[in-house]
């Protein structure tokens, strides 16, 4: 399960695109697998189910959105592009092994560098000197939503739209039976 906030950045709970609550450790163990062997690029939970399939022997269609880990488990230096998570609609976090860009709804963006600031307390993203690693990684900030985060957006207007329609029929009913019961 992703991580929590305690407080930190003044924040509480999940709900953010930080690497408190997106690193998630992927330990992977199986025959052929080599015991005790670190990766440090990182990857996403889509990149799970590709993988597996990928260690199963069968081969892993390209219509997945993920990408298998199987290269990086016969050699940890393989090359591997960014992790991409969300968080609502439009806020979108790009994590490689140094780097982590965020760009949000409103268009405002932050840059770490994991390398000197692994808690992500100072954001680059304004520094000119970082303009091409920025760049670079916003070119992996999926264009469109996924379909999930516009479903879960649908979801949510029409679960509010029939809370406020059933509302609205209750009082309907309850101000017709009243006008009944007092005889008017």
């Amino acid at each position: 399960d992703h991580g929590w906030h305690l407080g930190e950045k003044k924040h509480w709970c999940k709900g953010a695109i930080w690497e408190q609550t997106t690193h998630i450790p992927l330990i992977v163990s199986g025959p052929g697998i080599k015991a005790g062997t670190t990766c440090l690029q990182p990857a996403s939970l889509i990149d799970v189910y590709p993988s597996l399939v990928d260690l199963a022997g069968f081969e892993v269609p390209e219509w997945l959105d993920g990408k298998s880990v199987k290269p990086q488990l016969d050699d940890p230096d393989h090359p591997r592009g960014p992790a991409v998570s969300s968080y609502g609609s439009g806020n979108t976090s790009v994590r490689s092994e140094r780097w982590r860009y965020i760009r949000y709804e409103d268009g405002s963006e932050e840059l770490y560098d994991h390398h000197d600031d692994p808690d992500e307390w100072t954001n680059l993203a304004d520094r000119k000197e970082f303009t091409e690693i920025k760049n670079s990684l916003a070119e992996s900030v999926p264009e469109k939503q996924h379909p999930g985060l516009m479903a879960q957006d649908w979801f949510d207007t029409f679960q509010s739209s029939s809370v406020e329609s059933v509302g609205r029929k209750r009082r309907s009913k309850s101000n017709k039976a009243g006008s009944t019961a007092s005889g008017k």
